[in-house]
């Protein structure tokens, strides 16, 4: 069974598998002690990504008296619109509407009108817009193009090199980037005696990013931050994993840190991160057995952590809930309101004590986005609503292809979409997309065949960084840098672990996909800011 049976597939039953399995690879990581890896930078390669600044006037130097206009849409669409002549000198106007495709502009229906007649007299039933032919356009900067045409017989086909003539005021178009790109430090082998992998890893986030993502979502040492401990008293496992990530952590980048007192099941009080992660509760025994999320004693433990982490890693962004909206999805409904109550109070504690600090939580997108699963719609926009005043940027956790339309096409206007979510700023706060084929039986009788390939992947990146730097998004995380086949066959994960595994930029041979190229080709871009 293939992407269909994906399409109806349980998806609370899917995501309760998630705790066990990967149990396993974060005990594997924890184990690791501090190391310090020398890094070097990366030689970025070329490449633009068009945005909305090339909007304006171009036209051919060597053809002064004719030229185009070119309009970058909110929905990744170009509207342009050539000015030029026929073979017997009478004006034309030849237009199209294409999407943007990283660098270039395809326009495979352009087309010609005719009919009309100036002033009173002007009829539109009359008007004929014939197709013309195709147009593309190739962009090596902010100001220079190149305009590809294959017309009728009548003109042909060949090139023309476009300069800017006009430009928008407001729209800056001086190469710079918007948005930061990043990795967590998710492992692709087990640690060996020195770390090896994992100070590969380290390395891989060095040289091909600017923020480093540390998602903790293994759980939360309850008692020792309840009591008011700092790190130095917490369990020793998790000390050496803390120690470890920030040793490691590039002085150069910008630091992400999440966590959240949500399971990593979506559906419950987290589990105990003592000496080893995702303890279940059991092994503390009472009162944390019991616990609910506005009890007294874990509203104070999740603050006193989350300070903690704040003053251990120094994070430029502080993320205190992951993907929330699939917890309200999956939890007992009754569960939602004593969430919140913790996290609002967690929100306006910290935001009181670091005003300056982003404070967020994170959400599905596919939840989010009507069509892409069965989630209640309306349940989706109440999560929204209920975070509007207690999160200072919507994370997106985003994989498509655990949607209804698995690896196939998505609709055009998808970022669009995401963009008109919300009014607060967006991060990708998680992302990866599957780069090979896989069938994989994601739970009892649930099989799942994830029909990915190099080009889907490429795609897949270049779409999503091209709309992150367009809509300013804050950063994109790449969740696995490179494919974990030898962690998993290592540790015997189920199926359901796999279900990532060849979502990395460099493959389990540590070989550069495609979808990298697209990646540094942003990177090596400068911030805006």
């Amino acid at each position: 069974m293939g992407d269909g049976c994906r399409r109806k597939q349980d998806r609370t039953s899917i995501m309760q598998n998630r705790t066990n399995t990967w149990f396993l690879i974060g005990a594997a990581y924890w184990l690791l002690m501090s190391h310090i890896v020398a890094v070097s930078a990366a030689e970025g390669s070329s490449g633009f990504l068009i945005g909305q600044a090339i909007s304006g006037g171009w036209y051919d130097t060597a053809q002064d008296g004719a030229g185009l206009t070119l309009e970058i849409l909110d929905d990744d669409r170009a509207v342009v619109i050539w000015y030029t002549y026929d073979t017997n000198g009478n004006q034309v106007w030849i237009l199209g509407v294409g999407m943007l495709d990283g660098d270039r502009i395809v326009i495979e229906e352009a087309r010609i009108t005719s009919g009309g007649i100036f002033g009173m007299d002007f009829n539109p039933g009359a008007i004929q817009r014939n197709i013309w032919g195709r147009l593309e356009l190739i962009f090596s900067d902010c100001n220079n193009a190149t305009l590809i045409y294959d017309g009728p017989p009548a003109f042909g086909n060949g090139t023309q090199q476009l300069q800017r003539l006009t430009t928008i005021r407001t729209l800056a178009c001086d190469g710079k980037r918007q948005v930061r790109l990043g990795f967590t430090p998710f492992p692709a082998e087990p640690p060996g005696p020195n770390g090896e992998m994992l100070l590969s890893t380290y390395a891989k986030i060095s040289a091909n990013a600017d923020i480093i993502a540390h998602h903790l979502d293994d759980g939360i040492p309850w008692p020792e931050a309840a009591s008011g401990m700092s790190v130095e008293g917490y369990p020793g496992g998790l000390q050496a994993d803390w120690n470890f990530r920030r040793a490691l952590t590039p002085a150069s980048h910008k630091v992400y840190v999440a966590i959240t007192p949500i399971s990593l099941a979506r559906n419950s009080l987290a589990p105990y991160r003592g000496e080893q992660p995702d303890t279940p509760l059991d092994a503390l025994g009472e009162p944390w057995v019991s616990a609910r999320f506005n009890d007294q004693m874990v509203k104070q433990a999740f603050l006193n952590h989350t300070i903690n982490a704040v003053e251990f890693f120094r994070p430029d962004y502080l993320a205190i809930g992951i993907e929330v909206n699939l917890f309200r999805q999956l939890a007992v409904s009754a569960l939602w309101p004593d969430y919140l109550e913790l996290h609002r109070q967690t929100y306006q504690a910290l935001k009181e004590r670091y005003p300056s600090l982003p404070v967020f939580v994170t959400m599905t997108a596919n939840e989010l986005l009507e069509g892409f699963t069965a989630a209640d719609a309306t349940v989706q926009a109440q999560v929204l609503a209920d975070m509007q005043d207690f999160t200072d940027i919507i994370g997106i956790s985003w994989y498509p292809f655990l949607s209804n339309f698995g690896t196939g096409e998505l609709p055009a206007d998808t970022y669009q979409r995401i963009d008109a979510l919300t009014d607060k700023p967006i991060a990708i706060a998680e992302t990866g997309y599957p780069a090979q084929f896989q069938r994989l039986e994601v739970a009892d009788g649930v099989i799942v065949d994830l029909n990915g390939t190099l080009e889907k992947q490429d795609a897949f990146m270049r779409d999503l960084l091209a709309a992150a730097d367009a809509r300013n998004f804050r950063f994109v995380i790449q969740f696995v840098a490179r494919d974990y086949d030898a962690l998993c066959d290592a540790l015997q994960c189920s199926d359901f672990s796999r279900i990532w595994q060849d979502t990395g930029l460099w493959d389990q041979d540590d070989a550069a996909r495609p979808a990298l190229i697209q990646w540094r080709n942003l990177l090596q871009r400068p911030l805006a800011h």
